[in-house]
């Protein structure tokens, strides 16, 4: 999965160190000279803070998943302002942002518990079907947190890069719409909302 650092579009992200670190570990699963034990550490952390991250935020099901959508519709890039302001774009910035896509894709179908044989744990198993507290995340409201999960098991379930990023289009498209007000009525930007 070192790919990630071929995006183009979708690199230096905001809470992006997890995805960096579970970038490693995939890597590491194909290399035979790796000791799984030296891994194991960084494994337990990224766990750890995907957990954290469900609690902060309120996300549920699969907390992979979910974080990988935090990514990406947090991320303020050429593409994904475009398409707040326009919808679908054509040209170069679209054949990038589906390189990126692509990229994301193969993040969203890799099968994580391959680490629950590796280290020999049920963590990923229990991470990729979470069930969260009730009345946890305050980062942002309900609304916002069930967009976004539901997001998550869209873009899981995509056939290839380009409906993945349709999707990412309809959803940046519909986020332009929302209404960024806060309870006392002064506006709200998109950052302070997440």
């Amino acid at each position: 999965m070192s790919e990630i650092q071929e995006c183009v579009l979708y690199r230096d992200m905001e809470h992006g160190e997890i995805l960096l670190e579970m970038a490693k570990l995939m890597d590491a699963l194909s290399d035979d000279r790796k000791d799984p034990d030296s891994l194991k550490p960084v494994f337990f952390r990224c766990v750890g803070e995907l957990v954290e991250m469900a609690g902060a935020y309120g996300f549920s099901g699969n907390l992979w998943h979910d974080y990988l959508t935090l990514l990406l519709v947090n991320h303020e890039n050429a593409f994904s302002t475009a398409c707040e302001i326009r919808g679908a774009v054509g040209g170069r910035i679209q054949e990038l942002a589906l390189h990126d896509f692509e990229i994301f894709r193969n993040l969203y179908a890799f099968d994580l518990t391959a680490f629950d044989r590796l280290f020999h744990t049920s963590c990923c198993r229990i991470i990729c079907s979470y069930q969260a507290a009730e009345n946890t995340g305050k980062m942002f409201n309900r609304r916002v947190r069930d967009r976004i999960c539901d997001m998550s098991r869209t873009l899981a379930q995509t056939e290839n890069s380009t409906e993945f990023m349709e999707d990412m289009v309809r959803f940046y498209k519909e986020l332009a719409s929302w209404d960024f007000t806060k309870p006392s009525g002064s506006s709200m930007t998109k950052k302070e909302m997440w």
